[in-house]
């Protein structure tokens, strides 16, 4: 009877585990589901008539602002209907000086007690609305991240979702280097999992598409009356939350492209991983418990969308429980554990499989990638559990490229 009595305490919290990545693997399997419907058909282009502040905020990117700054001369929408604002923050190179050789509108910031990409944003979004609409006539901002290029016809798409009555738009943002490591190539594809399967798959269950910090589009009236977290580390989680439970709708725009680098090795990777989840889990800590309580409350799935995207673990947090779980009850002989992991397992690959179709380019190598995924979970758990324990602010650190 003890043994038993043992054997049930370890079995029954390993199987609400495995119950617990299930209900979590289902979601995204749903939206993956749903993305299969997605409408085929482009919104219909319209006279350009939409006036764009293109907003970039930049640390030290002398390497690569230069490529974001030639694909913006090269969009094919009227010059005169667009301007470009980089704000350089703390820089200590030349991304200023690069910036006005391509004829941006550079602004200087050196404040040493309030650096950051969401405080940049904030004072140059000041700076414009100071300014008034004689000044600086937009009708949208865009904001663009500094390691990025954009395709030629960005803003004629976001033109015509703005003309077409949206008020924020989440562009869809492609890896430029997938196969330049196993790294990028694992990142790559989880990226598409997340920023365009499951954005897809709102869009068709009419939820809001959520937003991914670079190529989102905000109409001047949410532009006025927002202004980013200046504290937190993922400010598009947060400022996501924020709107959703003011009763915004992100829409997606899947042809709106803009293409960013992904790091290529481990090392570099860890930064940017340790800052993404930080934020993501600070945001969930924040805005999940009162996201649920308004969608119950309101009876509205929105809310608690809303809610359910910032619970959602990494796939490799889920994909890797999932398999120990399953190693787990093997050992231990039980079904009970088994069967909900194997079913988490499940989920989870017919969501990695619907992320696959939709990847924008496709390499052997680029498939080899997933050999090493095994590696990239061992590595991402310490990572995790770091993020998870770790509370705080931390300085605005370019990614190492």
């Amino acid at each position: 009877m003890v043994v038993k009595a043992r054997r049930t305490a370890v079995i029954a919290p390993l199987a609400a585990g495995g119950i617990a990545l299930v209900a979590l693997g289902l979601y995204p399997l749903v939206l993956a589901a749903a993305s299969l419907f997605a409408p085929r058909h482009q919104r219909a282009k319209t006279a350009p008539a939409t006036r764009f502040a293109l907003l970039i905020p930049a640390h030290d990117e002398e390497r690569v602002i230069g490529q974001l700054l030639r694909s913006i001369a090269a969009l094919d929408y009227p010059p005169a209907l667009f301007a470009t604002h980089v704000v350089a923050d703390h820089c200590r190179d030349e991304t200023a000086a690069i910036a006005r050789d391509f004829g941006a509108r550079v602004h200087e910031r050196s404040d040493p007690a309030a650096p950051g990409k969401a405080r940049s944003l904030n004072s140059l979004l000041d700076q414009l609305d100071a300014a008034g609409n004689d000044a600086v006539p937009y009708d949208a901002i865009v904001v663009l991240d500094a390691d990025s290029t954009v395709a030629p016809d960005l803003l004629t798409v976001l033109a015509a979702a703005v003309q077409g009555g949206e008020a924020v738009i989440q562009a869809r943002v492609d890896i430029a280097n997938p196969d330049e490591s196993w790294v990028s190539g694992l990142r790559a594809i989880a990226y598409c999992c997340v920023a365009t399967l499951r954005p897809l798959g709102r869009s068709t269950l009419g939820l809001s598409a959520g937003l991914r910090g670079n190529g989102m589009c905000f109409a001047r009236e949410v532009a006025a009356h927002y202004r980013w977290e200046p504290d937190a580390l993922a400010e598009d989680h947060e400022l996501h939350s924020r709107l959703v439970a003011d009763g915004y709708r992100v829409a997606f725009a899947p042809t709106a492209r803009v293409q960013t680098w992904m790091p290529a090795s481990l090392v570099a990777a860890r930064s940017q991983n340790e800052r993404w989840e930080r934020g993501r889990l600070d945001a969930l800590r924040r805005y999940t418990p009162h996201l649920l309580h308004q969608g119950l409350q309101q009876r509205s799935w929105a809310p608690i969308d809303g809610a359910l995207e910032l619970l959602i673990p990494p796939f490799t947090i889920a994909g890797g429980g999932a398999v120990g779980l399953v190693a787990l009850g093997a050992l231990l002989g039980s079904l009970t554990v088994i069967v909900p992991a194997g079913l988490a397992l499940l989920a989870q690959g017919l969501y990695i499989l619907r992320g696959l179709t939709l990847l924008p380019a496709r390499s052997p190598r680029f498939y080899l990638s997933l050999l090493w995924a095994p590696v990239f979970i061992v590595w991402k758990f310490p990572v995790y559990l770091g993020a998870a324990l770790r509370r705080g602010s931390t300085p605005w650190l370019r990614t190492a490229r």
